[in-house]
């Protein structure tokens, strides 16, 4: 069994057993995410719909994996804040990358994950009508890495 299945069975196993849990909760799935991260070799998270800044709060603190790098959007963050941003978080494996508001990107919200076992995981965050989200884990998720991760370096 590949890290990501065995991460995504856990996940889902912790998540169905809330007695509230009415679909997939982001702040728990990103927790969830960062508390098993000690197998991830790169991590790769998005924030383009609202600011990347989460301060005191931001699970990212407890990332154990070997390469954390948060990718966001000119309009959500400059030098000064993506500065603060890296102090925050306290992890000397970790970047910001901010791509121009004006590059024709695919903006989705999630979690990108490379293990080192070679498999890949993704939690995407999708709105939907009515404001609510849609929420996806997508197990063998290369696809989606390989395209943030090329960001990483064009930026």
């Amino acid at each position: 069994m590949t890290k990501a299945s065995e991460v995504k069975i856990g996940l889902e196993a912790a998540l169905n057993k809330k007695d509230d849990f009415k679909g997939y909760d982001n702040f728990l799935i990103a927790k969830y995410l960062y508390e098993h991260s000690e197998d991830i070799v790169d991590l790769i998270a998005t924030a383009f719909s609202e600011s990347p800044f989460y301060g005191d709060k931001d699970l990212a603190k407890s990332f154990k994996g070997r390469s954390f790098t948060r990718i966001t959007s000119s309009d959500l963050c400059d030098d000064n804040l993506a500065e603060k941003i890296i102090k925050s978080l306290g992890l000397s494996n970790a970047s910001i990358v901010t791509i121009p508001f004006e590059t024709e990107i695919a903006r989705i919200n999630g979690m990108f994950i490379k293990y080192n076992d070679n498999s890949y995981l993704a939690f995407i965050a999708l709105p939907a009508p009515g404001g609510n989200v849609g929420r996806i884990l997508i197990q063998d998720a290369k696809g989606f890495f390989d395209y943030y991760a090329s960001m990483k370096s064009a930026a």
